[in-house]
This record gives structure tokens, C-alpha cells and sequence, in this order.
């Protein structure tokens, strides 16, 4: 009995394409309901991906140059959010290896961007996360 292609395709790649939209949903959500980095919401420091989402946002306006500015690593999340269910199933040393390697990336970009460059998409002030707030709340409480 002859198999129907595209049940073999989404059997192969069914959980990258999930994975995929998943991540478009997110970005889009993020996007239209003006939700900011919920690691900056709370701590006031930019996180590793900071910048991400604009990063897409502006892909989806054909602006290449604003997408890198925003964030250089942006095009890797895709290709691993399509490669690594593959590499799941196939090679559990290559999974771990392109996952870390990804991490690695990030933080690397990340400590470049804020300690060396110091990227105006990326910010330092804890002050204005919500951590910082409750404190100088507490503190006002307290002091009165």
C-alpha cells in the first residue's frame, strides 16, 4: 500500500512545523498586545534574547538590517526549531551539542552586546523592574 507524502512529510516534520508556528504565534502576541520581556518586567535587565521579537517584527517588514540590529542570532531560532526534533530522533550527541552550542551563542552575543559594545536595545537598571519596585515600596512602608 502506497503511503500518502504529505502524512510522511508531517510524520518527519510535523513537530518542527508545530514548533515553528508556536514560536510565530508568541511573537505575534507578544507583538500586538505590547507585552515586554517578562525577565526585564521583573528584573530591569535585559535577558539574553532581548530584542528577539523586534528582531521578527521587523523581518516581517523586509527591514534585514533592523532585524540584525535588534538582535544578531535571530535567524539561528527557526533553523533550530526546525532541525532539532530531527536531531532528537536521530543523534541524541548532535541534539546536545547544537543546544548548547545555541546557549553558548546567546550568552556569548549576550555579554558581547552588554558589557563590550553596550547595545542601546539593551538595558541595566533593576531599579525599574518589579523587584526593584516592591523593594523601594517595602522600603517606603517601613521607613514611614
Amino acid at each position: 500500500m502506497k503511503t500518502n507524502r504529505f502524512l510522511r512529510f508531517w510524520n518527519t516534520h510535523g513537530e518542527s512545523i508545530r514548533l515553528l508556528c508556536i514560536l510565530g504565534l508568541f511573537v505575534a502576541g507578544m507583538y500586538l498586545l505590547h507585552i515586554p520581556c517578562p525577565i526585564k518586567l521583573v528584573t530591569g535587565i535585559s535577558c539574553p534574547g532581548c530584542g528577539m521579537t523586534r528582531a521578527y517584527v521587523s523581518l516581517l517588514r523586509w527591514d534585514l538590517g533592523a532585524a540584525f540590529s535588534y538582535h544578531p542570532l535571530w535567524p539561528l531560532l527557526p533553523i533550530l526549531l526546525a532541525v532539532l526534533p530531527i536531531l532528537r530522533r536521530k543523534n541524541m550527541l548532535a541534539f546536545r551539542c547544537v543546544v548548547w552550542g545555541f546557549v553558548a551563542a546567546m550568552l556569548g552575543v549576550y555579554l558581547l552586546r552588554m558589557l563590550v559594545i553596550q547595545d542601546p536595545v539593551l538595558s541595566c537598571s533593576p531599579a525599574d523592574g518589579l523587584v526593584g519596585r516592591a523593594i523601594r515600596f517595602l522600603q517606603g512602608l517601613l521607613s514611614s
